[in-house]
């Protein structure tokens, strides 16, 4: 088995030892409209790679208690409001490699207010699911190895 963080030549990403025999052999990338790249991590030989994801969808609902006891329940459908996904991107930070800039420059381009294209996570050669990128935040992983999380923040607007 190779490394297990995913730094190979033919497999990158956070699912590298499912996909390290399989035909896919990309792992997962985030695609950013109006970015360039257009997509994270761009290539094999990027400092960066997605290293987690989390999504959460949710239902408008209201419940309603009555005098009787009964509740009553009314669902409205999906609430986009609600459902976001959070793509976590590891980067790499060596000397010059301008990481920081790319990525900063991926969110201000790719952003809702200024792209109305959407955002796409794939895995392997699956797309997985897509909206508008909200949100960028970012912390300190490991000064020591100078790594770097960024997390994008995307509003899933379909059900």
């Amino acid at each position: 088995m190779s490394d297990v963080f995913g730094n190979h030549k033919t497999t990158r990403g956070c699912f590298m030892q499912i996909q390290m025999n399989a035909s896919g052999g990309q792992g997962a990338v985030l695609r950013l409209p109006a970015a360039s790249p257009s997509q994270l991590p761009a290539s094999l030989g990027d400092p960066l790679l997605v290293t987690g994801f989390s999504t959460s969808k949710v239902d408008a609902t209201t419940h309603v208690k009555t005098f009787g006891g009964n509740v009553y329940t009314y669902a409205f459908g999906h609430d986009p409001n609600q459902s976001v996904l959070d793509v976590t991107v590891t980067a790499f930070l060596g000397q010059d490699s301008g990481v920081v800039g790319q990525l900063l420059s991926a969110y201000t381009a790719g952003r809702v207010s200024a792209s109305s294209a959407k955002a796409k996570l794939a895995l392997g050669s699956s797309e997985v699911v897509s909206g508008y990128l909200v949100g960028q935040s970012s912390q300190t992983q490991s000064s020591e190895y100078n790594m770097q999380v960024f997390t994008f923040r995307i509003a899933i607007v379909e059900a």
